[in-house]
């Protein structure tokens, strides 16, 4: 399924986001035993007639998977085939180590758990939430020589900020939980893609891709401060005020300075912006043939990731996957502490 499919319904077709759906039919959550679910030929084919049954019939359907992790992400990758033109909104759980964390773009608010696959994304996602999603490609950004054209690029950035916080206004989405979250966090998903191209053919360094990312993920930022400022802080700041329910007095004034001192310097519109997938830079390297996982310490930058990997790969390039992943992931988790703490 794309993104289109689990995005919102404003009537029109937003670009990056298209048609989503309004709520008139009840959400179902299932959950699978992959390693029941695929014991026999007869057995793939009665519940894949019945889940697309229940997708028939339901704005909303969200499948938790159990199981061995081979079977649970075989079982996953054959229901995003044949769901992905379904008409429910679609959200497929995944289990550890494939979840991580979800970063929040002002310190204030908490860390959250991605243990929902989002179909089509591929992005690891807290449960119920609601998404602006788009791509950006870089390398449409390159002159024939590989230098970016950066000015051009922070429009496009400015404009599909703007874009969102607009269709947040009025977007209806699939449940109430979601359209309760669309409230709260205003959550964008901005990916970004063709980091293989600007690392193999034009001989952008990890320090320029560092560098780059960073430099995309401050005007993100910068765009949604200025909405912050122009309106007001996302509604989840607003909600975590520590001082409600403290008794009136000094101690509970000084509390208040002190947060709002802190909303002041840290308030966004969108709790988080940018998005980093897996399979956006993990590559087939054409020299050696070999899988290159050089550019995965490029998800510290990232608010949401997506884990799945779509390479076919040997057993030790899995091996070898897996370990980069999970060392990208402890690194993006320590800073994330440490930028709490400072």
């Amino acid at each position: 399924m794309n993104w289109q499919a689990s995005g919102a319904d404003t009537g029109t077709a937003t670009p990056g986001l298209g048609r989503g759906f309004c709520p008139r039919r009840s959400p179902v959550a299932l959950r699978l035993v992959a390693d029941s679910v695929l014991a026999t030929p007869a057995s793939v084919v009665r519940h894949t007639d019945r889940l697309s049954m229940i997708a028939s019939t339901s704005d909303h359907l969200s499948i938790a998977i159990e199981g061995s992790t081979a079977k649970r992400h075989r079982l996953a990758d054959h229901l995003h085939k044949v769901l992905q033109y379904s008409e429910a909104s679609l959200l497929i759980s995944t289990e550890p180590p494939t979840a991580s964390d979800v970063l929040p773009r002002c310190p204030l608010l908490s860390t959250e758990r991605g243990d929902c696959e989002w179909s089509g994304s591929r992005l690891n996602v807290p449960h119920e939430s609601a998404w602006f999603p788009e791509c950006v490609v870089l390398t449409e950004y390159l002159s024939d020589d590989g230098i970016l054209d950066r000015e051009r690029l922070a429009g496009v950035i400015d404009g599909i900020v703007d874009a969102a916080e607009a269709c947040f206004d009025t977007a209806r989405w699939p449940t109430p939980g979601m359209q309760q979250d669309a409230w709260m966090n205003r959550r964008l998903a901005i990916r970004l893609v063709g980091y293989p191209v600007l690392h193999e053919r034009y001989r952008y360094t990890m320090s320029a891709l560092h560098q780059l990312t960073g430099w995309v993920s401050a005007r993100l930022q910068s765009r949604s401060e200025w909405h912050a400022s122009r309106r007001r802080p996302l509604p989840a700041i607003l909600g975590a005020d520590p001082t409600r329910g403290m008794p009136l007095g000094e101690f509970r004034d000084e509390w208040l300075r002190r947060w709002w001192g802190a909303v002041d310097s840290t308030a966004v519109r969108h709790r988080n912006l940018l998005a980093l997938e897996v399979d956006a830079l993990a590559y087939r390297s054409l020299a050696t043939g070999r899988i290159n996982t050089e550019l995965l310490p490029l998800i510290v930058h990232a608010d949401v990731t997506g884990l799945a990997c779509s390479l076919p790969l040997a057993e030790d390039e899995c091996h070898s996957l897996a370990q980069c992943v999970r060392a990208s992931l402890q690194q993006r988790h320590a800073l994330d502490q440490i930028a709490k703490h400072v």
